[in-house]
């Protein structure tokens, strides 16, 4: 008895000494978070207040991405591991399982690296409910050619977009089109996906050039979300220079060789590499993509969208593509205010870790789409032409 109330004597002592530091350590902390807006945006004090503002913001889809691997998003996504010790296994590694086992959610792809596979039906730890059709899209079939009965949006976008954790009913671009239908006096409005996790602006170009084309959309809806403003925007660029397959577009050839990435370069110096060139990059994208809707009788949108992230750092994060958006000439409906009023954002986040929207962030996306593209006549003209 005499040794237990020692050993409980002892450790009260231990934590009466140790407690004056942790409240050392929390005040420190909470003193750096207040000072942070007065910090500047460059140099060693701008990467503190950068790591302050992230930590706030409770991690980005590119960061968690990026954490995901040692080599980066895409060798995480087909890898059978998310610890950054283990060495990721390559695309191809997991075409071929054994038998009975659930079927895999991505094929190869010489340019985009991978793409959804075919009629699958399953439910991925990660990426929640997943179903593809007959031809990988992330959605129900769809008939190819045009069809003169529906106004017809191709929808171009990432994880956030695909519906990463949410049943595919509840996919806001699902919600806005329900909603449309539901207006609509005329055509109804069908919406097809073409939206895979973790495809940068890169990757939407090539798919927007060769597998939109087909189904003869009226609007192409390029949605840009955190990962074509991240810093490690140039992760798909830098994964075809790994793997010796050609850049296909003589835009992003050009890029690749003035940046001077090569394939022994590591996933931080390469992202250091390509920075300067996130901004020509996306500018070059936006360009061809408008002319190629030109040339297909079809109308293009751009929408910012947001994952559920503080609203102030993801419109810092944001500003520099806004103003090359502006100024590229192309009909933008901003979505970057949707949770403006949330007073607690982790209601609206998948997991409080994972900012991928759930189920009721995806109705306010949905939501303020319309809404947006309402108050906005040229992009309400778009969207609906003929249809209201």
């Amino acid at each position: 008895m005499k040794t237990n109330i020692a050993t409980a004597r002892n450790r009260l002592e231990d934590w009466g000494k140790s407690a004056p530091a942790l409240a050392c350590v929390l005040g420190s902390i909470l003193l750096l978070q207040l000072a942070s807006p007065a910090m500047p945006d460059s140099g060693p004090l701008g990467w503190l207040r950068y790591g302050i503002e992230e930590g706030r913001g409770r991690n980005p889809l590119w960061w968690l991405d990026l954490r995901q691997a040692n080599n980066g998003y895409y060798e995480a996504l087909m890898s059978d591991s998310s610890n950054p010790g283990v060495k990721s296994r390559s695309l191809l590694s997991r075409l071929w399982i054994p038998a009975g086992e659930a079927p895999p959610i991505y094929d190869y792809h010489p340019f985009r690296m991978y793409t959804g596979a075919p009629n699958v039906r399953s439910h991925d730890p990660r990426e929640g409910p997943v179903f593809t059709n007959s031809r990988g899209l992330f959605d129900r079939e769809h008939t190819p050619g045009r069809n003169p009965n529906v106004r017809r949006v191709a929808v171009l976008g990432d994880s956030l977009t695909r519906g990463w954790g949410v049943a595919p009913e509840d996919v806001y671009l699902r919600v806005a089109e329900r909603a449309l239908n539901g207006e609509s006096k005329t055509r109804p409005f069908e919406f097809i996906n073409f939206s895979v996790t973790g495809y940068r602006a890169t990757q939407l170009f090539d798919v927007a050039l060769e597998a939109v084309p087909e189904y003869k959309p009226d609007v192409y809806l390029f949605v840009v979300s955190e990962l074509a403003v991240s810093p490690d925007w140039g992760a798909h660029l830098y994964s075809v220079v790994q793997a010796g397959k050609p850049l296909k577009y003589g835009f992003l050839d050009a890029a690749v060789k003035q940046s001077g990435v090569t394939a022994a370069d590591s996933p931080v110096e390469a992202q250091r590499k390509f920075a300067s060139f996130r901004a020509p990059v996306l500018r070059e994208i936006l360009t061809r993509l408008k002319a190629h809707a030109a040339r297909e009788s079809a109308e293009l949108i751009a929408v910012l969208v947001t994952a559920a992230e503080d609203p102030e750092l993801v419109r810092k994060r944001f500003r520099p593509t806004q103003r090359l958006l502006d100024e590229s000439g192309v009909t933008v409906v901003n979505l970057l205010d949707t949770f403006d009023n949330v007073k607690d954002i982790e209601s609206m986040r998948k997991q409080w870790y994972d900012a991928h929207p759930n189920a009721e962030a995806h109705r306010r996306l949905a939501r303020n789409l319309i809404a947006k593209s309402k108050a906005k006549p040229e992009a309400w003209r778009k969207l609906t032409a003929g249809n209201k």
